[in-house]
């Protein structure tokens, strides 16, 4: 995915278009939990992680300390 490269050109709006259409199920989950959740995608774009569980360790510090995600959001 472009977005994860780290001289990516993409806006926000694109990375997160090209994250939804390449993981249709973060897509359907974000439409389905809302702000929190597409926020959380953003950071994906944002810091060029993927979905992976490596991925998802890595955003795990920011999302905590660098957001108001709350841990019940986070549960979620």
């Amino acid at each position: 995915m472009e977005f994860l490269k780290a001289s990516s050109t993409l806006t926000l709006r694109a990375g997160l278009d090209e994250l939804y259409r390449q993981a249709p199920e973060v897509a359907r989950v974000s439409k389905e939990k809302g702000k929190p959740f597409r926020d959380h995608d953003l950071t994906h774009v944002i810091f060029g992680c993927d979905t992976s569980i490596d991925g998802e360790l890595l955003l795990k510090p920011w999302i905590l300390h660098g957001t108001d995600i709350n841990f019940d959001e986070l549960r979620e």
